[in-house]
């Protein structure tokens, strides 16, 4: 299973977000999970990308720092 988590703090690019999802479709396969964190600012940032390629955003509330880190991690693991 292929899962991507997008970290939508630091990786914020639309661009780049597509550019991803096509690179490791095509080198990988098809994702399974789709999901990118972060604060809500960043996430609409990322909209209209991320409704294209189908991913799933989970918008952390302004917290402490890492509050996205632990979110994605939390999850990672859960999936492993």
């Amino acid at each position: 299973m292929i899962a991507l988590l997008i970290d939508a703090d630091n990786f914020s690019s639309p661009a780049w977000v597509s550019e991803a999802v096509e690179l490791i479709e095509r080198n990988s396969g098809p994702i399974a999970v789709r999901r990118a964190y972060g604060s809500f600012e960043n996430i609409k940032g990322l909209a209209e990308v991320l409704r294209v390629h189908s991913i799933r955003p989970f918008v952390n509330l302004f917290l402490p720092k890492n509050t996205t880190d632990v979110s994605l991690a939390v999850d990672a693991m859960e999936l492993a």
